[in-house]
């Protein structure tokens, strides 16, 4: 209550009697406003009434004082972190202290900087530390006194600091946090107006940092005591770990157990996402990585890495943070993952440094200190003693145990390989039998020329693709010996042109130029097999399609001359040169490994197994022949290979009719490939014809205005510059001499309604798609000169059985079972093609239900059905079988390996059909079924 209300005018009726029994009421019940209005006056009542409301009111500010202080104690006593104990009291102070610039400020002794863990200026603020000295907080610190200022001059003469002019204050009052005879801290509170604080609330302050003084010391103590406990567990943690892993060590004798046991120690001691155990091998100079988790490292050259480093100097090395920048200072190139800290101790024995333990880890900086050093490199001590040990016990062991142990992996190869092999059969051939199979009934169909051709491609495709999985699937012969070769006639341009048909639309689409040439003397038919060399050129062709992104590809084929006396005898030199990214020298040796890239990291560009060369070369060793690579490295690379053969006469075989229409026939080719130009002129000769090649549209101007116009002009639809359509438009523009048969080579990209319509214009003959093929470019020749297209003298495959009639042949009630729709749907319209309209069933306990509703002469039973297998559902039918005959059970089945034939006969199935179906060996099945049906 101010000391004004003594000038107030006292008007207030009563007695004194009165008025001091109503005193006595208001301070019993503590109604303030009664003695407010009893203290307007000037009498004696009035001067107690104040009198008792001044003391009412300071013991009021002292309670609340002090609930205050209980309140902050009773906070603090239960933290034991500074962060805590500075944020119970800042939050204090701003309840007391509303709208007012609070901050809480320690000083580190040892860096000489004041921190401020806890500032508030309308929000929560993170100001930077500032070294002691500097404005008032030093002032307070230094004196170990309150300061309060309460005016903006007063708080820059002392050198107050103001970050902006917009943190200029009026007022300020700052108390030391002080413990013992130690200061702390300061506890401050400013405002931007002037005079707001008094020396009430610099005894509230004082108070408040005198409890945070003691409960700061308080957790300082205990966090110095844990760090101690701490250390001391630190090292009571290392002194076990380095007994646990010598222990282990000791109980360990095998050198790749040894390792292993390394490791994990390692990854459960330093909790490291990355950990290695990196062995050198002095004589090759190259560092192996026996043992790694979090990475994958392949082998390196000592010189790489910081492995190297620490293996070159003998000493440990630590890099808690900036790792690359580290590694550059020391001469290290890195390797690997990225790693925020890296650790690296070597492993030393009486021989020298034989490797390095390190661990790592990827989310953390400064995650290893010395205490980590000191306990890897015991560890290492003891690993490097231990590891050589174990590797003189293991090779001991080794020379004993060898054959064994060689005898036991080739059978548990084989037996792993047998089961990877049966299952990728089955996966694979399952689709692959609704492909082939729907394609042969389209086949079978009314379609027209272009719908048949785009049919028996996909067809050829498909059959082609099946004969390369096979072939994969056979690898585990190759590696036992146990393949044998299909040595038969064939026509060695037809299985060239099998393998350039199935990469050439992926050429066509980058715009690459393929094509191949069979260099003269190379005899037209070989013996040989047909399949296993249409595989290793696909397998060739299609790693030089993947790794060349402009230019040309070409296959070529020469004959090799030969000493001996065998007239047959023949060896050939096929090469594929492509002008790709060519192969690094340093990247030679993972070529035909298997399953090895040129670039193996998890980022490559080009995908694949790596096993198309690693099979191309077993093949090609096979068949007698030798392979290899000339690259460089930027400029494309060309893969060789040898293969010993013998010619054969044609006999029976498809080839090339005789094509007197054509000799003496002038043609002219205008293309810009060297290779093209080639390709047409060496075909046009081999069927009597003269060719001439060019390369500009110019030049073939200047031929048809001077020597005279050729019998047939083919033309490059993409010709550089004046391109393919112009040129035939300024030849045309010549009259009678530009009046000669245009034949149009263009990629095996859709044409443009525009482009037919300019082709019509020009009235172009023919148009061929690259690349140039002997049979569709002979065709074009014979339409043109004799008036008709010879067939393409390719064996025909499409096949048209006579099957209509097979149901009236062989009436038989067929239960089709298969899980998977699409053989369901295949097989139906196999079977309705035949003739037959046959049950469904989609597992095998629907075929158990579905065959004893019905009469079944046949069961074509699927084996691989989930639930109940074709197997044992055969073997319930037969066995609820009463009164009658049994059914003939096919097993109809994608598995198709070695003995699963076998297999299944002796399990009581009667017939069996591999998937891919073939309409001819169904109706061979049904023959047998109706043939063995009839003899009962």
């Amino acid at each position: 209550m101010s000391e004004a209300c003594d000038t107030l005018t006292y008007s207030n009726s009563g007695s004194l009697s009165e008025r001091l029994h109503k005193l006595r009421l208001a301070t019993d019940s503590a109604d303030w406003n009664e003695l407010t209005s009893l203290a307007e006056g000037h009498d004696d009542i009035a001067a107690l009434a104040r009198t008792l409301t001044r003391t009412a009111q300071e013991s009021d500010r002292r309670a609340k004082e002090i609930a205050i202080f209980n309140s902050v104690g009773e906070a603090m006593t239960k933290s034991l972190n500074v962060m805590t104990v500075t944020r119970i009291v800042g939050d204090k102070v701003r309840e007391i202290f509303v709208d007012k610039l609070i901050e809480i400020l320690l000083i580190d002794n040892s860096s000489g900087l004041i921190s401020v863990p806890y500032a508030f200026s309308g929000t929560y603020t993170e100001p930077e530390p500032f070294a002691m000295g500097e404005g008032l907080t030093s002032k307070v610190i230094l004196s170990g006194q309150p300061l309060l200022l309460n005016t903006g001059a007063e708080q820059a003469v002392l050198g107050a600091l103001a970050p902006t002019e917009d943190d200029n204050t009026e007022s300020y009052l700052g108390v030391p946090i002080i413990a013992g005879d130690e200061v702390l801290g300061v506890v401050s509170v400013q405002s931007y107006e002037p005079n707001a604080f008094n020396k009430a609330h610099v005894g509230l302050l004082q108070g408040l940092s005198t409890s945070m003084g003691v409960a700061i010391a308080n957790a300082r103590l205990f966090d110095e005591t844990q760090r101690l406990l701490k250390q001391s567990e630190q090292r009571a943690a290392e002194f076990g770990a380095i007994s646990k892993v010598s222990e282990a060590l000791i109980a360990e004798a095998d050198f790749d157990s040894t390792i292993q046991l390394i490791g994990n120690q390692m990854r459960d001691i330093f909790a490291a996402d990355i950990v290695y155990v990196a062995l050198l091998d002095p004589q090759t100079g190259l560092i192996d990585f026996p043992y790694q988790y979090g990475e994958a490292f392949s082998t390196l050259k000592l010189g790489e890495g910081l492995t190297s480093k620490i293996i070159e100097t003998g000493e440990p090395l630590l890099i808690n943070q900036d790792l690359d920048e580290r590694s550059a200072e020391i001469g290290a190139t890195r390797v690997g993952k990225d790693a925020l800290s890296y650790l690296g101790v070597p492993i030393k024995t009486n021989q020298g440094t034989m490797g390095v333990i390190s661990v790592q880890s990827t989310t953390r900086e400064g995650m290893f200190d010395d205490n980590s050093v000191r306990l890897l490199f015991t560890i290492a001590a003891n690993a490097g003693a231990a590891l050589h040990n174990a590797q003189l016990y293991t090779e001991t062991l080794q020379l004993s145990l060898s054959q064994q142990q060689a005898k036991e992996a080739a059978e548990a190869a084989n037996e792993a390989k047998s089961t990877f092999l049966a299952t990728m059969s089955h996966e694979i051939r399952t689709p692959m039998n609704g492909i082939i199979g729907m394609m042969n009934l389209l086949l079978g169909t009314r379609l027209n020329n272009e719908q048949r051709d785009l049919g028996q491609t996909v067809n050829d495709s498909a059959e082609a693709l099946l004969t390369i999985i096979n072939d994969i699937l056979d690898f585990s012969k190759v590696e036992a010996g146990k393949l044998d070769l299909d040595l038969r006639p064939f026509v060695l341009r037809d299985c060239i042109e099998g393998a350039i048909d199935l990469v050439a639309t992926r050429a066509a689409e980058k715009r690459l130029d393929l094509g191949y040439i069979i260099e003269p003397g190379t005899p037209e038919t070989i013996v040989a097999d047909n399949d296993r060399l249409r595989q290793i050129l696909l397998n060739l062709l299609n790693n030089a399609v993947k790794f060349t992104d402009r230019g040309e590809i070409i296959l070529s084929v020469t004959p090799v001359p030969q000493t001996d006396q065998d007239p047959t005898g023949v060896v050939l030199r096929f090469a594929i040169s492509d002008t790709g990214i060519g192969i690094p020298k340093d990247r030679m040796d993972r070529l035909f490994k298997s399953f090895s890239q040129i670039d193996a990291s998890t980022t490559r560009r080009y995908g694949g197994t790596g096993l198309g060369l690693a099979i191309s070369k077993r093949l090609i060793d096979l068949m007698g022949g030798e392979v290899w690579v000339d690259s460089v490295e930027g400029s494309g690379a060309t893969f060789s290979f040898t293969l010993s053969t013998r010619s054969a006469p044609a006999g029976n075989l498809p080839g090339p009719p005789p094509a007197p229409e054509l000799a003496g026939r002038r043609v002219l080719v205008v293309d810009d490939n060297t290779t093209n130009q080639r390709i047409v002129s060496q075909l046009a000769q081999s069927w009597g014809m003269e060719a001439t090649a060019i390369a500009s549209a110019s030049e073939a101007m200047a031929v048809v205005l001077g020597s005279g116009p050729p019998d047939v002009l083919v033309l490059d639809l993409d010709l550089p510059g004046t391109g393919g359509i112009v040129l035939a438009r300024r030849i045309r523009a010549l009259g009678e001499r530009g009046n000669m048969p245009i034949v149009l080579l263009s990629a095996m990209l859709p044409i443009s309604e525009q482009q037919k319509r300019d082709m019509e214009r020009v009235k172009v003959a023919v148009v061929l798609n690259r690349p140039i093929k002997a049979s569709p470019l002979l065709n074009a020749f014979m339409a043109i000169f004799a008036g008709v297209a010879l067939r393409t003298y390719k064996t025909d495959q499409a096949g048209d059985f006579a099957v209509a009639e097979t149901a009236s042949k062989y009436p038989l009630n067929i239960l089709l079972v298969d899980d998977n729709a699409t053989n369901r749907k295949l097989a139906i319209k196999v079977l309705e093609r035949l003739g037959y309209t046959p049950d469904l069933a989609a597992d095998g306990r629907s075929a158990i239900a579905s065959y004893a509703l019905g009469a079944h002469d046949v069961v074509f039973m699927d084996i691989e059905m989930p639930d109940m297998d074709g197997i044992e559902a055969t073997r319930l039918i037969r066995a609820s079988v009463q009164g009658r005959s049994q059914p003939y059970v096919v097993a109809l089945t994608a598995n198709a390996m070695s003995g699963d034939r076998e297999r299944y006969l002796e399990a009581g199935l009667d017939d069996y059909v591999s998937k891919p179906l073939h309409v001819e060996k169904i109706v061979a099945s049904l023959r047998r079924a109706f043939t063995a049906s009839t003899q009962i």
